[in-house]
């Protein structure tokens, strides 16, 4: 009985000295807490923004976003690494076995101090996930900037191999028209020649890796990425027929419109890489960029000058220009997450001074 009796003591001393403990630590943060300097803190991303630019603006866009990004990341890690340390000190002292946590957090969520830092006190991992988070923003951004580039790229691949034959061809690039309840046509490129009008749309479709393209008799498109691979459906490509077939209508539409003349407007699609082997089962004309030329000269109609003017000046007085898209606003998301820092550099200030505390409480004894 005497060892049960000296058990149960142990216990209720445990119990006493960790009752006291936890109280004393929570009067330390709420000491710590009441005199600190607080700062208003928006949230970080309340809601999602976006803005609408076109594509050639957007990929600027991105590029310089990217690069703030980079730069924030540098900062934000030194930042978040300080906090890390100090909140690996501050958890430790919170795991003791003599506090009772439970107590101590529900002290902290009850405290009038702003809900931000009442979060770090109770979970201050989730102040690193900032880090994650920026990350992820870069990922993005380097996603949509490629994907954009590759299409720009492509486009300007065409417009070199086109200007060589300025004076006998008659380009006009990325022109939009109005067409009404039918809605918008933007032509990657119109070329205007005494062999007929052009509408060249320019993919830079599979340019990495090995890439097979077959566009077979019935219009159905398929890819594979080697030689003895398996043929698989490519949906989106088999997409741009009926995507060119609008602009091929829509332009002849256009042009009867306003020249009251029935002007036929012919169909190129360009693959602006050399990387994808294409086989081409359809009448369709896929080609490559130094193949355009050769393919105007076969074409079968002949216009005379003063048409082909008509034709090439209607077009331009009725351009309405390149389209705008919609595109996430990476860079508030950046300066968001910038912000973020002077917010870490508080938060870690915050738990070094409650630690600091409890260090000078074990050194003396009080």
């Amino acid at each position: 009985m005497s060892r049960i009796r000296k058990h149960e003591k142990e216990v209720q001393e445990f119990a006493r000295v960790r009752a006291l403990r936890t109280e004393e630590t929570i009067e330390r943060i709420r000491e710590v807490t009441e005199r600190f300097p607080y700062v208003d803190r928006q949230p970080l991303h309340s809601e999602e923004r976006f803005t609408y630019m076109t594509n050639t603006v957007t990929v600027s866009k991105l590029k310089e976003w990217y690069d703030d990004a980079t730069r924030v990341e540098g900062v934000l890690h030194d930042s978040l690494s300080r906090f890390e340390e100090q909140a690996l000190v501050y958890r430790r002292s919170m795991l003791s076995d003599d506090l009772d946590l439970e107590r101590i957090h529900a002290s902290v969520r009850r405290s009038d101090i702003p809900s931000q830092y009442k979060e770090v006190l109770v979970h201050p991992n989730e102040l690193l996930r900032l880090s994650d988070r920026l990350t992820e923003i870069k990922e993005e951004l380097e996603d949509d900037f490629r994907r954009l580039k590759k299409g720009l790229d492509g486009e300007d691949v065409v417009r070199r191999e086109v200007d060589k034959y300025r004076g006998e061809l008659f380009p006009l690039y990325g022109n939009r028209i109005d067409m009404g309840d039918e809605g918008t046509v933007e032509n990657d490129v119109l070329i205007f020649s005494e062999r007929g009008i052009y509408t060249i749309e320019v993919k830079n479709i599979k340019s990495e890796g090995n890439q097979f393209l077959k566009i077979s008799k019935d219009g159905i498109w398929y890819t594979r990425n080697k030689l003895d691979g398996e043929w698989r459906r490519d949906e989106n490509s088999t997409k741009i027929i009926d995507q060119v077939n609008r602009h091929v209508y829509l332009s002849q539409q256009f042009l009867l419109r306003h020249t009251q003349k029935r002007i036929s407007v012919r169909p190129i699609i360009v693959i602006s890489n050399d990387n994808v082997t294409i086989e081409n089962e359809t009448e369709w004309i896929v080609i490559r960029p130094n193949q355009i030329y050769s393919t105007v000269l076969r074409g079968g109609d002949i216009l005379d000058e003063t048409l082909i003017r008509e034709c090439h000046d209607c077009f331009v007085r009725n351009d309405i220009g390149e389209a705008k898209f919609k595109v996430r606003h990476y860079g508030s998301m950046v300066r968001g997450l910038e912000s973020e820092i002077s917010f870490i550099g508080e938060c870690t200030e915050l738990l070094s001074e409650i630690t600091h505390g409890d260090a000078h409480q074990k050194a003396t004894g009080h």
